[in-house]
């Protein structure tokens, strides 16, 4: 709550600070009247001491802190850091996922790999789908055991590092296709393990940091916002793809491997924004057992 006698407005914190002045006397005490000419007249004296009126004024709290759940659900979606940053942080992960994932689609439809037993878009497919079917039930457990914004920098942090591994995936593509293709479907299916953590965590954390009234609007926005990531990922997917790929043959262009350095700077900017989401509430239940069991 904020604390007492403290306002919240769109502005910020505020809190009413009483200004304090000495007792004046009336009339001939040091108050005198004036005419139309400014000149003082004598009214009739008293020695009564009145007290002046009391006035306010606001003086603002500073928030550079962060900020706590019950006071930033005070404030409106706009003003609230804490949602603002989650929304950044949700908004940088679905677009590096939906870039990558388009991107090795794109590299399935230009590379025959016989022993794959489908073909490679539908493997890819069905790859990255698999950890929110295996691991989505233990991400919500674990978002119970643990602070939820905690587990959203940990999963932030982690998709640096699978985007690095990524990167070493497409260097394999010089070396060795095949090697390279099992290399990207690995880091692929960490990328979506990746995102089957950090899912629960982020609805899990909004009611902690908004009103209820606000509640529908922001998981509004939160969808929004990932299909917004969903389209304009395919379209730089396929950017990145026609820059490197060139016109000719799959080994003219550029090297695969410089999709890395895009990849990597997304997610690490992505940590970056998950950095200023508030504390939140303390684990909801720090002795639940971890089930993973989707059954």
């Amino acid at each position: 709550m904020p604390p007492l006698g403290s306002i919240v407005t769109k502005s910020g914190l505020f809190r009413l600070v009483e200004v304090n002045f000495p007792p004046f006397s009336r009339f001939s005490s040091g108050y005198p009247f004036h005419n139309a000419y400014g000149v003082p007249i004598a009214k009739e004296a008293t020695s009564r001491e009145t007290e002046p009126p009391k006035i306010y004024k606001l003086r603002r709290i500073p928030t550079h802190l962060p900020i706590d759940p019950e006071r930033s659900s005070r404030l409106a979606l706009g003003s609230n850091r804490s949602f603002i940053a989650l929304t950044c942080t949700q908004l940088l992960g679905a677009f590096n996922d939906n870039v990558f994932r388009q991107f090795i689609l794109l590299i399935a439809l230009n590379v025959t790999v016989s022993w794959l037993p489908i073909d490679g878009q539908s493997m890819a497919m069905g790859v990255f789908a698999l950890p929110f079917v295996l691991f989505a039930i233990l991400g919500g457990s674990i978002g119970d055991r643990i602070r939820k914004r905690n587990v959203i920098v940990a999963a932030k942090m982690l998709e640096i590092g699978v985007m690095a591994l990524g990167m070493g995936a497409f260097a394999l593509q010089g070396i060795d296709p095949n090697l390279s293709i099992i290399a990207m479907l690995g880091v692929l299916f960490l990328m979506g393990t990746q995102s089957a953590f950090f899912g629960p965590s982020k609805y899990g954390i909004l009611p902690e940091m908004v009103n209820e009234k606000d509640l529908t609007r922001a998981n509004g926005i939160v969808n929004m916002t990932t299909n917004v990531a969903i389209i304009l990922g395919t379209v730089v997917a396929g950017l990145i793809f026609t820059y490197l790929h060139g016109v000719d043959e799959v080994s003219a262009g550029h090297p695969y491997w410089w999709s890395g350095f895009f990849f990597i700077t997304v997610a690490l900017v992505g940590w970056s924004s998950s950095l200023f989401i508030g504390e939140g509430r303390p684990a909801a239940d720090p002795h639940r057992p971890l089930r993973w069991n989707p059954i």
